[in-house]
């Protein structure tokens, strides 16, 4: 199935407004959590923050492809909204992106700009993430409602573009210290001889 391009992949531009997923936590009351979409996402590198009425919300910028659990209909888009509980976790692993990018330039040397320029760069390579609702019953009023959950699909990746190629490879193998006594030095080797011992008759 082909993705339709959307603005933004939310659970309502995904077909699965308030309303719809009250209705499908009443026809799934037994079960502890039901899936509503998964979303995936590559190079991902910052993110916009703003509030509504519900509160504070976090719009992640990269390239992301979700697909609704329900109707099987594929989304993708440039900007991603995730839940609360879901949006925590993608946040933290852009920042420890950026906080590891920053930390490596600096180690090496780099400049203020080509430090800002490391850390402007770092992103999230993949990230995968199911996000389902829970059905909740108010006791009081005996009306459904839900919660959300998530679930990571995969470990947080290294931000470093090189990783998966030098773990393939391996890592650089590195020359090995020649004792003093057989270093160069200078353009002429020096070796370490033992000693003559001389007997005077």
């Amino acid at each position: 199935m082909k993705p339709k391009l959307i603005k933004k992949i939310t659970a309502k531009a995904l077909g699965l407004a308030k309303k719809d997923l009250i209705n499908l936590a009443k026809e799934n009351a037994d079960k502890k959590e039901i899936l509503i979409f998964r979303a995936l996402g590559r190079n991902i590198k910052d993110f916009e923050i703003g509030s509504s009425e519900y509160g504070e919300w976090y719009k992640f910028k990269g390239e992301f492809r979700a697909t609704n659990a329900v109707t099987g209909e594929i989304y993708s888009s440039a900007n991603l909204m995730l839940p609360d509980v879901a949006s925590d976790l993608l946040k933290n692993m852009i920042d420890n992106a950026k906080s590891q990018a920053q930390q490596s330039a600096e180690a090496e040397g780099l400049t203020p700009d080509l430090i800002k320029d490391a850390v402007r760069n770092a992103c999230v390579n993949e990230f995968a993430i199911d996000i389902t609702i829970i059905p909740v019953l108010d006791p009081d009023t005996g009306n459904m409602d839900y919660s959300y959950g998530a679930q990571s699909l995969i470990e947080e990746i290294e931000s470093d573009p090189f990783a998966e190629l030098t773990a393939k490879i391996g890592a650089t193998p590195l020359i090995e210290s020649k004792p003093k006594s057989e270093q160069l030095v200078g353009s002429k080797e020096t070796i370490e001889r033992p000693k003559k011992t001389v007997t005077k008759k």
